[in-house]
């Protein structure tokens, strides 16, 4: 996914730039995707906990496909241009979520967070690193809008692989299907303070109160606690 964000990140304001837009309209193309990430990332757990992981994970390379084509080649429709950027929420705050998440299936404790690590660094630092290469080669040598039409072809392919790795091998967990955490009943603390409010009305300190005044006992205060 990185891979094909180089496109993104290092062309996008160029390449707008080159087809007559302002600066003040490049500042607004980034701002709805800044704006459409973090609302993803604040209605994320929902999204999660109805959609199989499988689903989500290749559906953003799916989404990044058709966000880096129409970007490439359909740029003059300003309207259009906008659209895409809502996709953001997809391209990479649903794809960074959800590849964290399949990191921490069958591991845990520093296994866990060292394939965190090691995924962060390889699509971060290796795919970033290719993908501004090779996209800087396609944008000189080709043309700058076949740079986001290979941003699209290396989406397409992320979003077969995404799919594969939850077929081949053994099978994961909530891949392609939800799976709902079993419910877990929760009794109070106190069950006996609150069995005796529920059958006297009163609280259960109250009633203990009650109690050694009839006995003989004078209650206890807080410091004698």
């Amino acid at each position: 996914m990185m891979f094909a964000h180089a496109a993104l990140y290092v062309f996008y304001s160029l390449y707008l730039e080159r087809l007559g837009y302002s600066k003040f309209s490049i500042g607004v193309m980034w701002t709805i995707g800044v704006v459409a990430e973090i609302v993803f990332f604040y209605f994320q757990g929902r999204l999660f906990a109805r959609v199989p992981l499988g689903t989500i994970l290749a559906g953003t390379f799916v989404l990044a496909a058709v966000r880096f084509g129409l970007t490439g080649y359909f740029p003059e429709a300003l309207w259009l241009m906008a659209a895409v950027q809502v996709l953001h929420a997809a391209t990479f705050a649903a794809h960074h979520s959800a590849s964290l998440k399949r990191c921490s299936i069958g591991s845990r404790g520093r296994c866990r967070a060292g394939g965190r690590r090691c995924t962060r660094g390889i699509s971060y630092g290796v795919g970033g690193t290719l993908g501004g290469l090779v996209m800087g080669w396609t944008w000189k040598v080709l043309a700058p809008a076949h740079t986001f039409g290979l941003a699209a072809a290396a989406a397409a392919a992320g979003a077969v692989c995404a799919a594969m790795s939850f077929r081949v091998g053994p099978s994961v967990p909530g891949a392609f299907r939800t799976i709902r955490p079993p419910r877990v009943r929760r009794w109070p603390a106190t069950r006996s303070a609150l069995a005796i409010r529920c059958r006297t009305g009163e609280p259960a300190p109250a009633r203990r109160a009650r109690r050694g005044r009839r006995c003989g006992n004078p209650p206890r205060s807080r410091a004698d606690r």
